[in-house]
């Protein structure tokens, strides 16, 4: 944010200073990460000399990260066609679409941070066998997610006009943002709702499972929604609707996938829990086995 208003304000740069100023904060970020990591003094500490690629860390990466990424990826699918779209009402539109958007990102950002910390909790648990308190980490990490979407959204549209006065000066493109935040803000905790669920499934070994949801709610609704609604009526306001309606859809299939494979974390089939308990009492005899030489 800063250094944001520092290129674009100070220096002038508009765009060109906000592209700069992303790429300095990203590499400013990973020297203070990395730094941080070689002065630690816990287990959390880094070793240059010791980095290496494990294959088997390196393919648990790969099956949690590689569907995150492909997901990440269906909303800049969408994203790029709506953006066609809104190029399609002139300048004015547009920036006042970026406007709205870079100030709904804080909100974003915020709720981000609450679904991360769910994945590595639920993971935690998944790992302890506590599954009970997954459920618990959902509950109440929605709740935090809806405080903070309610709070600082409410801030933002609060003082709509003087936060995008920090962008521009221009009345008509303040009035384009604030009518792109009044359809998107009251309902954001949605999708703040549907990142915690998704959090949770990837914390219990599902990180493949909401690809599917994400792929049917947020790329093909809002191509369909593109084509259909907005071709019929063409207007900045069917457009946006897209984002709140495919975030509801959204968060009903995986709420149901949750319960499903909830349930079959915590009463898994007949079949599954003697495979558990022949793994365990195998687990169990190699472990007396061991102490017996041992000893």
């Amino acid at each position: 944010m800063a250094l944001n208003l520092v290129f674009v304000i100070c220096a002038g740069l508009d765009v060109k200073g906000v592209a700069i100023a992303t790429v300095i904060s990203q590499y400013i970020s990973m020297i203070l990460i990395v730094a941080t990591l070689l002065f630690e003094k816990d287990y959390c500490k880094m070793y240059l000399k010791k980095l290496t690629i494990k294959k088997r860390e390196l393919l648990d990466i790969v099956r949690v990260g590689l569907p995150s990424g492909i997901l990440s990826s269906f909303f800049s699918i969408a994203n790029v066609l709506i953006q066609s779209s809104v190029n399609s009402f002139g300048y004015l539109v547009m920036a006042g679409n970026s406007t709205g958007s870079s100030l709904e990102a804080y909100v974003y950002t915020s709720m981000n941070a609450v679904s991360s910390s769910a994945t590595t909790f639920a993971g935690q648990n998944y790992g302890a066998k506590k599954y009970s308190r997954i459920k618990q980490i959902l509950w109440d990490c929605s709740i935090l997610t809806i405080l903070i979407s309610l709070v600082l959204g409410g801030v933002v549209m609060l003082f709509a006009r003087p936060l995008c006065r920090i962008f521009t000066n221009d009345p008509l493109v303040i009035g384009y943002a604030i009518d792109r935040m009044t359809i998107i803000l009251p309902i954001y905790f949605v999708c703040g709702i549907v990142e915690v669920i998704v959090g949770c499934l990837r914390g219990m070994n599902r990180a493949v499972v909401p690809m599917i949801p994400s792929f049917i709610c947020v790329c093909a609704f809002r191509i369909i929604w593109n084509y259909t609604a907005f071709r019929a009526q063409h207007t900045t306001s069917v457009l946006y609707l897209s984002y709140p309606i495919s975030w509801v859809l959204n968060i009903l299939m995986d709420a149901i996938l949750f319960i499903i494979y909830y349930k079959l974390l915590v009463q898994p089939p007949k079949n599954v829990r003697l495979l558990m308990k022949s793994e365990e009492y195998e687990r169990a005899e190699l472990s007396n086995g061991a102490r017996c030489m041992d000893k």
